[in-house]
């Protein structure tokens, strides 16, 4: 009876251990990447969160940025037994501020807010540019999971500001 292992068995073992540890390897970077795209998609889920609350800018009267607090406002027109008053005068103000990584919208009237952005996620910087010519307002934010801030993501967010108050 011989002890020990041939040089050919020790190498069939080695062989199936490293066939399995590549197989294992490439499961657990799967993982990650599926992991990674999740974060992603929420971020994009944000993004188009963002852009459906800020979509009724378009129909604004007059429309501030507020460079020195940071932050866009913007007028609605008056609305009378839900028509548009005739003639038409500017309603509310609005401001879009970025308040402790939250996107918020605020009354400017009874001062109430409403949170423009997902709790899941953080943003980080935001600019707000109104194109004058194009008549588009550009806002420009980054956003991250709250729980990894390191992974930003550079949202463009365009309002095209066709509405016809615009010509008023």
């Amino acid at each position: 009876m011989r002890k020990g292992f041939s040089l050919v068995e020790m190498l069939v073992v080695m062989s199936i251990i490293a066939i399995i540890f590549a197989m294992s390897s490439m499961t657990i970077q799967s993982l990650n990447l599926t992991s990674e795209i999740i974060k992603q998609n929420k971020q994009y889920e944000a993004i188009s969160q963002i852009y459906n609350y800020l979509i009724h800018i378009e129909n604004a009267i007059v429309i501030k940025n507020d460079y020195s607090n940071n932050q866009f406002l913007y007028q609605l027109p008056l609305l009378v037994n839900k028509k548009l008053a005739d003639p038409i005068q500017g309603g509310n103000w609005y401001a879009i501020k970025l308040r402790n990584g939250q996107l918020i919208k605020i009354n400017q009237q009874d001062k109430s807010e409403i949170q423009i952005s997902p709790k899941d996620v953080s943003v980080q910087l935001i600019t707000f540019d109104f194109d004058y010519f194009n008549k588009q307002l550009r806002i420009t934010m980054d956003l991250c999971p709250v729980n990894n801030i390191n992974k930003n993501t550079r949202a463009n967010i365009v309002v095209n500001m066709l509405n016809i108050l615009n010509e008023i």
